[in-house]
């Protein structure tokens, strides 16, 4: 008989956690349509399609020359943006789209060591590369050194985590 009350009680709190749920979903939805009217799309189109374009460069093989020029643009278009930006949604796509532009920054840095001194960076060549390691969590190898394509390749993924608010979609695979 316990067993039973017990069984119908949480049967009950199951009921009345669902009714919550769907007394709540109104306003969760009001919620997330108000805020996607708090930005206007086409205000941002032009630096939408030079953040798209930079976080597909980088899935098709793209040349250290063609991505800084991606860079610079995404740049210039995130500037040209942040006086168009009104509301504070409109405002946290101009921060991302900076973040995104310093890790694709940072990758470029980190791309002309590899072109300066190869693909296995050593502290004593690249002094920076260790601050630029540990910004992105990677490891050096055990004689200290660091490879030069882990850190890139985190800062792209970086780049375009803090993009997908402007772009969306899922990340790009990287070589």
């Amino acid at each position: 008989m316990k067993n039973a009350l017990i069984a119908v009680a949480g049967f009950v709190l199951g009921v009345v956690a669902c009714a919550a749920v769907f007394m709540w979903s109104p306003t969760l939805l009001e919620r997330a349509a108000s805020t996607q009217r708090e930005v206007d799309p086409a205000k941002f189109e032009d630096l939408r399609k030079a953040a798209t374009t930079a976080k597909a460069s980088i899935g098709v093989g793209v040349t250290y020359t063609v991505l800084g020029d991606l860079v610079r643009g995404l740049a210039v278009q995130t500037e040209l943006a942040r006086g168009k930006a009104s509301t504070p949604e409109e405002r946290q796509l101009i921060r991302a789209a900076d973040e995104a532009t310093q890790f694709y920054q940072d990758s470029l840095h980190i791309w002309q060591q590899k072109i300066e001194y190869g693909s296995v960076l050593a502290p004593y060549q690249a002094r920076d590369v260790e601050a630029y390691a540990k910004k992105y969590n990677v490891a050096p190898y055990s004689t200290g050194n660091f490879r030069a394509d882990d850190i890139i390749q985190a800062a792209w993924v970086r780049a375009e985590a803090a993009l997908s608010p402007l772009i969306g979609g899922p990340p790009v695979a990287t070589r």
